[in-house]
């Protein structure tokens, strides 16, 4: 489904550009809707530490509260 091809779609820009923080924060919001949750909080705390005063800042570190 879609979240498979935004899936995919993020994985494939991280492995162009590793550092892309936005990339992160959305491959751990499919993840997290899949029941990955730890996967997930892998890539929230990747994007935390790429833009720690980013726009998804808040709401990346607000989840990884919320999964422990």
């Amino acid at each position: 489904g879609d979240l498979a091809r935004a899936e995919a779609a993020y994985r494939r820009t991280l492995e162009l550009e590793p550092g892309h923080a936005d990339a992160h924060y959305g491959l751990a919001a499919c993840l997290h809707a899949t029941g990955r949750s730890a996967e997930a909080e892998e890539h929230w705390r990747r994007y935390l530490e790429l833009e720690p005063e980013g726009s998804h800042a808040a709401s990346a570190a607000a989840r990884l509260q919320a999964v422990r």
